[in-house]
């Protein structure tokens, strides 16, 4: 999926379809939000069904992930959508600061070490942390409330065991006062697979690809974990760019390549995606 696609990036608009990526070329601000819930699989549910989840992972850390969080839920939340936001990365807690969450609010973690039996839509309310300046503005707009857990770097002997993270995710799938869940997960994918779970249980993923070369190799390295565990859901994970130079703009075919299962090396950087299209065409 591609996004601020202005300038340069229109130019290449032609050369992205032809490898397949998903485009839109609409102005309309509620016609771009409408195609954008069309293609990450985010609808209105009927009352009582389980809420729609969407995880924003990521292979490493520094690559925006917690700001992807940040512009969805925001964006989510000026379209009508109530919105929670679940911070599930305890070991560099990015929404807080950028939410200015306070050190008094709850935290998920107290809940956990409770046990299973709160692990319930009626448990779980209690510790969602409702902030006045994510309620309200213009006239339509929704609210954005957090499920925080750690308000600083969290020590080892506090991180969540795979089990019980998952338990907690089933039961803020019940929730009924929200729209949509967004999860920033942690960049240890293997060792605490969050965005893994969320495809694997039906939730869409967003993976952020900046520019950098280590960055587009490592949503290259997610692709193929995912691609490992859930093969079948892969058409329910999204990768968000920005336009990139021409010299660099090579490596969208390898993604492109990974998302169909093909093992497709990153391109010299002074490969154009033009020229890739013809080679995979020939």
């Amino acid at each position: 999926m591609l996004v601020n696609m202005y300038g340069m990036g229109q130019s290449l608009l032609n050369e992205a379809r032809l490898l397949g990526l998903t485009t839109v070329t609409e102005r309309d601000a509620a016609a771009v939000t409408a195609w954008i819930g069309q293609a990450m699989g985010v609808t209105a549910r009927a009352s009582g069904g389980r809420v729609p989840i969407l995880a924003v992972g990521a292979a490493k850390g520094g690559i925006g992930k917690t700001f992807v969080t940040c512009l969805l839920a925001e964006g989510m939340r000026r379209r009508g959508f109530n919105v929670l936001v679940w911070d599930s990365d305890i070991s560099n807690p990015g929404l807080v600061p950028a939410f200015r969450i306070p050190n008094s609010s709850p935290s998920y973690l107290h809940l956990i070490q409770r046990g299973a039996a709160h692990w319930n839509p009626t448990g779980i309310t209690p510790f969602i942390f409702q902030p006045d300046h994510t309620r309200g503005g213009n006239a339509g707009w929704g609210e954005i409330d957090f499920l925080v857990g750690s308000h600083t770097v969290a020590r080892v002997e506090n991180d969540v065991r795979l089990p019980d993270w998952q338990g907690l995710y089933d039961g803020v799938a019940q929730l009924d006062a929200y729209d949509l869940v967004i999860i920033d997960t942690p960049p240890d994918y293997l060792r605490r697979p969050y965005a893994t779970h969320t495809l694997m249980k039906g939730g869409v993923v967003v993976l952020p690809c900046p520019p950098g070369a280590r960055e587009r190799m490592g949503v290259a390295h997610m692709l193929d974990h995912l691609r490992e565990t859930a093969p079948d859901r892969l058409n329910r994970c999204s990768i968000l760019t920005a336009p990139l130079p021409m010299p660099t703009i090579g490596a969208w075919a390898a993604f492109v390549g990974r998302m169909r299962g093909e093992n497709v090396d990153v391109p010299a950087p002074n490969t154009s995606v033009g020229s890739l299209a013809s080679d995979r065409a020939a």
